[in-house]
């Protein structure tokens, strides 16, 4: 279990680090094209969930994403074994992760702190964060674990 909150505390501190970074190094809706081919930085606040639903809730969503914290940290608690059920503990790793790298921002930001965005030719993808690739990745692979 002590590799497991490790892992969660090292992907949380990366999630965090890089929004600090963000909010340090990047001008607010400014658009900064990278080499990596389809990728850019934008930095911009959310206060609403995911694709920018429930705008100025943000309380709601703090008490939602707390709630999903204690599901999966029970979930993981019961169920998570690195060794003989590796895929599904990874996913609530994940999912653990994402919710508390967003859940913080919420608490002590107000807002979640969003600079990512892929674009292909003249379309763009909402912007995000690396918590949110974690809950992506996360459900994903929760899901896969659920119907195999």
């Amino acid at each position: 279990m002590l590799y497991i909150i490790m892992l969660i505390l090292f992907l949380v501190g990366l999630d965090q680090l890089t929004k600090y970074l963000a909010v340090k190094y990047l001008t607010l809706e400014e658009e900064y094209p990278l080499k990596v081919p389809y990728l850019r930085f934008y930095l911009t606040y959310n206060t609403g969930a995911a694709l920018g639903i429930l705008q100025g809730h943000g309380v709601l969503l703090a008490i939602i994403k707390a709630i999903a914290f204690l599901v999966f940290g029970f979930l993981l608690y019961r169920d998570g074994d690195l060794i003989n059920n590796t895929l599904f503990t990874l996913s609530l790793i994940f999912l653990i992760s994402g919710t508390l790298g967003n859940l913080f921002c919420r608490v002590f930001r107000r807002k979640v702190v969003d600079f990512l965005m892929f674009h292909f030719k003249n379309k763009y993808t909402p912007i995000f964060n690396l918590a949110d690739i974690y809950v992506l990745f996360g459900l994903v692979t929760f899901i896969i674990t659920q119907l195999i």
